[in-house]
């Protein structure tokens, strides 16, 4: 008998340990692999990590030349007291550590031995040549990164939801959070700091729900409590009102979390005055919170916006007013519930106030990314109460659900897969330009090229080279294709051109060396059709050195195609 329950057990913990790591190779690859990187704002997350690894500080002089190069991502750069540095808080990069440590030992490694590896990297982050290494394939190593955060964030929810509603309904609040919210479309597309606060976060309020049995554990919340404010400063209103709530109900611990919590942001605050001679860090006095003009239509904004609501990308949500209905309707709303709920609605009110409270260039309510753990929490009580429900009304609350659920699902994979999503913050106009958008029923942002999409993005083309001379000047022979769904046309209000831009390749993102135009051979070209075209590029407009030159189609005084999807044709020469 004693065997025949250790064998249980056994096969219990395997059953446990197979669950864990199916959640965690699953969200981690899924993630992985979807198409869209957006590593705009964390375009330097990953050279701080290896300048702390490399150098032991977290200015970026190293990378000068890197930093002027790409004058378009300058404003994720700060220059102080002499030095560059990252812009953004630093939690997400020394998180990242050690993974960028690895992934620059491992990575030329992999390269070198498979390369089917190296094809894939330089095919997904356009590196036709040179080395791969952290720092060239820097907006892959984010999202992998970004993919394991998330995938860790994956299982502390399910334990949460486990103890609470047990493995068949964990593994569904699991996929939720995984794959119906900005889990997926925002926290994994690249290193923002919503991944790393997401985990802060979700480990917190681990510790504080195993704490109910084991009220020792309290005091360690205060480790990703307090790295959570390193990683994100808007993270201050769970580090209060947790605090409040450990004082006030786990007194006799109090002196342990206060210290860990004092500890690590002593710390941290000596650092920046070390580094900045400022207690606080000039990133975080740049991004306080000032109430905006528009403040309460960002407080509505946030919630149900056409293209930024939550409740408009994940409706899953709307049952988590129902989770806080049905606590309170069957006297179940604990002390700890009135905390996150407080921390939410305190979150809701401090984003309303930013003046740009759509969150730029981005895909949905990215702002609400950060506390997604608590919202999951409150779904905890509608599982619960779907069981207690039979017949007709099982079966309207189960469909009602679902529904939801599949919706959240489709908003998020188009955020996570498809690039026309995207395009959408940047055309017609910027949306930093065009608030009135945001409000815009007929362009919803997650709908973008599938039933309401913009002409735009029926212009594609792909182009090819035939052949290329180098003589006394250099003569490129380029096919042109056709490939979208718009005729081209060369006499209309949207002029159509192919041209090309030379670039020095120690400058490939600043301003052009050279650009010239050509007008198409025919009045309409049609879908599906080519045509072939020469450039002319006279040497004595070039001094000595190496170029790249990018051939493209353009709609004039708009846009190059590449900004909207198609890809362009790119070559490297030398001038001797």
């Amino acid at each position: 008998m004693p065997h025949s329950n250790n064998n249980i057990k056994y096969k219990t913990k395997i059953f446990s340990a197979s669950i864990l790591v199916s959640i965690f190779v699953i969200v981690l690859l899924s993630h992985f692999f979807s198409t869209n990187i957006t590593s705009g704002d964390s375009a330097y997350s990953i050279h701080t990590a290896m300048s702390i690894i490399k150098e032991c500080n977290i200015d970026l002089d190293e990378y000068e030349e890197i930093i002027q190069a790409k004058k378009n991502q300058f404003y994720c750069v700060k220059q102080l007291n002499g030095h560059y540095y990252f812009s953004y808080p630093l939690g997400a990069s020394i998180l990242s550590v050690p993974f960028v440590y690895l992934a620059d030992k491992i990575l030329p490694l992999l390269v070198s031995s498979f390369p089917s590896f190296e094809k894939y990297i330089r095919n997904r982050v356009d590196l036709p040549f040179g080395s791969i290494d952290p720092i060239t394939a820097h907006s892959l190593v984010e999202v992998f990164i970004a993919s394991i955060l998330v995938a860790l964030t994956a299982l502390c929810i399910y334990f949460t939801a486990k103890n609470s509603l047990g493995v068949k309904s964990a593994l569904l609040v699991t996929f939720i959070f995984a794959f119906c919210t900005a889990a997926w479309s925002t926290a994994s597309r690249a290193l923002w700091p919503h991944g790393p606060s997401m985990l802060m976060l979700a480990i917190t309020l681990l510790i504080i729900l195993r704490s109910r049995k084991t009220p020792y554990l309290i005091p360690l919340a205060s480790i990703p409590l307090a790295f959570s404010y390193i990683i994100r400063p808007t993270n201050i209103v769970s580090i209060i009102l947790f605090t409040l709530f450990i004082f006030l109900h786990y007194r006799r611990f109090f002196v342990f979390y206060f210290s860990g919590l004092v500890f690590i942001l002593g710390i941290f605050f000596v650092f920046n005055y070390i580094t900045y001679e400022s207690m606080i860090s000039p990133t975080y006095i740049s991004q306080a919170v000032l109430p905006g003009r528009n403040f309460a239509e960002g407080l509505l904004g946030v919630l149900f916006s056409p293209s930024r609501g939550l409740f408009i990308f994940s409706p899953i949500f709307f049952f988590v007013l129902l989770g806080i209905f049905l606590k309170i309707k069957h006297h179940q709303f604990e002390i700890l519930d009135r905390y996150v709920l407080g921390i939410i609605f305190f979150h809701w009110l401090m984003i309303g106030t930013f003046p740009r409270w759509w969150a730029g260039w981005s895909f949905g309510p990215r702002y609400f990314s950060d506390i997604i753990p608590y919202l999951i929490y409150f779904l905890f009580p509608v599982l619960r109460y779907q069981r207690m429900l039979k017949g007709i009304k099982r079966w309207a609350y189960n469909g009602l659900f679902y529904c939801f659920l599949i919706f959240s699902f489709f908003v998020h994979f188009r955020g996570a897969m498809r690039a026309d999503v995207l395009y959408w913050n940047s055309l017609p106009v910027s949306i930093d330009l065009t608030l009135e958008r945001l409000w815009e029923w007929k362009d919803i942002q997650f709908l973008r090229g599938l039933i309401n999409e913009h002409s735009d993005f029926s212009y594609k083309a792909q182009i090819d080279a035939i052949s290329f001379t180098d003589k006394e000047d250099l003569h490129f022979l380029i096919r042109v294709s056709n490939t979208g769904t718009f005729k081209w046309r060369r006499t209309t209000d949207e002029v159509l051109r192919i041209g090309c831009r030379i670039f020095d390749t120690q400058d490939d993102t600043a301003s052009t060396v050279l650009e010239l135009k050509k007008e198409l051979p025919e009045n309409v070209i049609g879908v599906g059709d080519s045509f072939e075209t020469t450039f002319v590029i006279k040497k004595q407009y070039l001094d000595k050195g190496s170029y790249k030159i990018i051939f493209d189609m353009v709609r004039e005084n708009k846009y190059w195609f590449e900004t909207i999807g198609s890809r362009p044709l790119f070559y490297y020469f030398v001038i001797s």
